[in-house]
Formats: C-alpha cells, structure tokens, sequence
C-alpha cells in the first residue's frame, strides 16, 4: 500500500474515532488505571511511566481536552501529544487498507502493546517506519500484520524489492541496573533517605556499589537498606558488607540548582549538568529525593561489573538479521534504542576505539550477516512546531527530527542501487 501519510487537523477527529473503534474504549481505559494505580503506589516511577507509555498519556491529555472543549489540541501542546496523534492518524490509515485477517492481527497487537511492559511503543516505532518508507515514494507491503511473517515490511520501488525489519530495544540491553529495578530499590529505601536527609545540614549524596546486577527480590533491596543504615551510623559515613559497599557524602546547597520554594522548579537538564559538572555524577543510575521544604539527597547505584550494550544490541541484531530475513533480497534493519537520548546515542556513534563504538558493531554484524543492505539506530527525536503565513492564511506545521545513524553494507551486491537508499549516506 501506498497513501500521503500526513495528519490533517480536520480529519484527525475522525482517525482518533476509528482508531479507538479498532480495539474498543476498554483496553484503554483499562491501560490508564494500571498507570495511576502503579504510580500512586510509587510516585518515583513518573519518570519512567512517562517515558514508556508516552503514547497512552498523550492520548488520554488529548481525548481529555477534546471532552472540555469540544476540539483537538493543535497545533499539539507537547511533543507526545503530536508523537500520539501522528501514530492514531497512521494506523487508522494503515488499518483500513488490511485485509480482514490483517485488521485482526493489527487488533491483537494494540491489545497486547496496551498490557505490555513497553506499551505501545514497538508498534508506534513500526509505524514510523512505513511513514518514513512512504514519504520516500516506497510502496509498502506489511508482510508481518497480513502474514503473521518474518520481517516486518517488504518495500517496493520501481521494481526493486526491499525486506525491513523493525528493532525496538531498550536501554536497559546489556545493564547490571535496569530502570524499572531502580525505581522499585528507591521505593524501598526512600523513607530513610528521606529521614537522614532532613538532618543533614545541605544536601547529600548517597552511592551504592553492588557487587553485580541489581534484582527485584526484597532481600538484596533489604541488605543494601541495611548497608546505608549503618553507613549514616558510623562516623566516616560507609559500609562494605557482601550485597554492596555505600559511601555518603554532603553537599552545599548555595549556588546549586536544588531549590527549596515550591515556586521554583528545576529542569531535568540542568540537574544532569549540576550532577555532572560539579559533583562528578555522570550515571545512567541515579535517583533524586526532594519535595518542596526538604534537603535533597541523591542516589546513585552502581555495580562493580561493566555494561555489554553495545555487545548485547550486536548479538541481538545479528541474531534478528538471520532469523528475520529471507536472504533471498536485501534486507534493511532500522534500530530503534529506547529510553536514549541523542546525546546518548551520538556519544555511542562517536567513540572510535576498536570494540566500543557503533561502527565497529556495524562492521561486525555486516561481516556475519552478508544479506543484510543496511542498518540504521535511532533515539526519540525533538519536535518543532512552525507556523508560516502566506498572504491572509497563516500555516502550522510540526515535525519531528532527531538522532539517526545509518549505515550501508558497501560488500552488497546492491549496495550501490538508488532504489535502496532508504536513507542518505553518513
């Protein structure tokens, strides 16, 4: 199939209305109290609900201000909210081009995304996926809905066949600390972080040193409980048992971005700087302790064992490569790296040295997986609303750029056909 796949605000109405028909109010309804329940009993995951069910919340603010005003939010008030609406707007159009057997597959994967541990957000990147191919004149076939196949699309341009392969993984790949298990730990410990923190005289940093990988079993969030305990005890403020060693140490609140008037807010990006720049934090790991009238108290959790990300996406795409793809036509990988920002995945693309950096994971997977055209890695984009006037009639636009690496297999017996270039050449 091939169609415009632009969102038109006078027809989105109409595509939020057939899109919920797919599966029915229920499951949606039914998604959105999971949220709240999991968030009132842990209020530190807001950072990572939002980020995982992104398209679920946007949809909810969305039908919500539909009801009180009786129109969309357009151009969208945030960067989810147009995120969500161009993917309601896609798979309405993508749902009434399937077959029957296809608009029952598509249903059972909106069923399943709605009660699944990433949401929706798999299927919103393969979405994204055939826009993009669309929008580059690429008639496209979805093999995976209307077959229940391998790969995801077979794309077609002028005659010359192309297999895609959609890859959602997260950033957890690879990691000794894993976001979710962070957030249940800070659960744990935060009534007595919260306790010593007040005490303190400026804020406070608490490090954690695990001997391995952090886990969701009550005992290892117990034993390292019990190590930051002892540590606030003793006078040199540390710990060593066998579940971790914890180390606590102050700072000063003067000329620091930690605020105590509830007036004051402070953004995310400048806190990562402050951590960053002038306490020497730079971890993946970290959870912050604050309300309004309190001392803040960061948490950081580390393990003595290294990260494999890069070694763990490898593995995993070399295995879909082989598994997913035919072989028999080239096939193009598009990586998409959940829960990383493009600062993150530029740092990954810009390491040079043998066996850390994204090039040299590429030449590997190229090397063991000869049939593959190309590879592409890409994070979560910014959006950028522009408005333009031509004479009295005055225009908005909202598009979305960010992160992308692409790279072709220059070994491909068509690595150098045009109607192959998905992408341009980096």
């Amino acid at each position: 199939m091939h169609f415009a796949p632009e969102a038109i605000p006078a027809e989105i109405p109409t595509h939020i209305r057939r899109f919920i028909s797919i599966t029915g109010i229920q499951p949606w309804r039914n998604r959105w109290k999971t949220i709240d329940r999991q968030l009132a009993e842990n209020e530190l995951l807001f950072k990572l609900i939002s980020e995982r069910f992104q398209t679920e919340l946007a949809l909810r603010e969305v039908l919500e201000f539909r009801r009180q005003t009786n129109r969309l939010p357009w151009p969208p008030k945030t960067a989810e909210q147009h995120r969500a609406l161009s993917f309601v707007t896609m798979a309405s159009l993508v749902h009434q081009r399937l077959s029957t057997q296809g608009k029952k597959r598509l249903k059972g994967m909106l069923i399943h995304g709605l009660d699944f541990n990433y949401g929706l957000a798999p299927l919103v990147f393969e979405m994204l996926v055939a826009t993009h191919l669309m929008q580059n004149e690429y008639e496209v076939n979805f093999h995976d809905i209307e077959s229940d196949g391998r790969f995801d699309f077979l794309a077609e341009k002028n005659g010359v066949l192309l297999e895609v392969e959609c890859k959602f993984i997260s950033a957890d790949i690879g990691r000794k600390i894993h976001q979710r298990r962070l957030y249940e730990l800070s659960n744990a410990l935060k009534p007595t972080l919260t306790e010593n923190a007040n005490r303190a005289s400026g804020g406070l940093i608490v490090r954690v040193i695990i001997n391995n990988r952090l886990t969701g079993e009550k005992r290892q969030h117990n034993a390292i409980l019990n190590s930051i305990t002892e540590a606030f005890s003793s006078k040199n403020r540390t710990a060593r048992s066998e579940s971790c060693t914890v180390e606590i140490s102050s700072f000063e609140l003067e000329n620091s971005p930690f605020v105590r008037d509830e007036s004051l807010t402070v953004s995310q990006q400048l806190l990562e700087s402050y951590l960053s720049d002038e306490l020497g934090i730079d971890n993946k790991n970290v959870f912050i302790l604050m309300r309004p009238g309190d001392h803040p108290c960061v948490v950081v959790i580390e393990s003595k064992k290294r990260d494999a990300v890069l070694k763990s996406i490898t593995r995993q795409l070399k295995k879909s490569a082989k598994s997913q793809l035919s072989g028999k036509r080239p096939g193009m990988i598009w990586c998409y790296l959940a829960d990383l920002t493009e600062k993150q995945l530029r740092q990954l693309a810009d390491r040079q040295s043998e066996g850390t950096g994204l090039q040299f994971a590429v030449t590997e997977i190229f090397s063991s997986r000869p049939h593959l055209h190309t590879l592409a890695f890409s994070c979560e984009g910014s959006v950028r609303v522009q408005t333009t006037t031509a004479g009295h009639q005055r225009q908005t636009s909202v598009q979305e750029s960010g992160g992308l690496y692409t790279f072709a297999n220059s070994n491909h017996p068509d690595s150098e056909r045009k109607d192959l270039r998905v992408f341009s050449r980096t």
